[in-house]
């Protein structure tokens, strides 16, 4: 999964409580973004993602916003403590969107998303004395 794999990769650097400061995401359409990174004080726990998402429940469709509200308590207690844990009751309701072509808990018209996860990075400066590019030389190239 994509973005388990973003949140270790923030893990792994000791910027993940950048993904539970509100103050830097931005949402854009179906695009989330992140103006900077800060460092852990400690590493965020599933309880403070619960609180950050209660403090959401009010901009939530009304026929989901029972389902987060739940979530986010059941975070919040410790109920869940895992993040496999999590996705897993994510991906359960997402199935049940799936089968019923509905929105979660009401009769109304399912909105699924895509996520796509895009990272920009710099190579640096290039040289034209490159030792890669030196090596073999051109002439001497053969195919196997």
């Amino acid at each position: 999964m994509a973005n388990s794999a973003v949140v270790a990769a923030f893990r792994a650097e000791n910027v993940a409580s950048s993904l539970l400061n509100l103050q830097l995401l931005r949402v854009e359409g179906s695009l989330m973004r992140l103006l900077q990174l800060q460092s852990d004080q400690a590493p965020p726990t599933l309880s403070q993602l619960g609180q950050l998402w209660l403090q959401l429940v009010a901009s939530t469709r009304p026929s989901i916003a029972e389902f987060v509200e739940q979530l986010c308590h059941s975070l919040i207690k410790g109920e869940i403590q895992s993040a496999e844990k999590l996705v897993a009751v994510l991906d359960q309701a997402l199935a049940e969107v799936g089968r019923s072509g509905q929105e979660f808990g009401s009769g109304e018209p399912s909105l699924l998303h895509t996520l796509i996860i895009a990272i920009h990075t710099d190579k640096g400066p290039s040289r034209e004395r490159n030792e890669d590019a030196c090596y073999p030389p051109v002439a001497h190239n053969r195919g196997i």
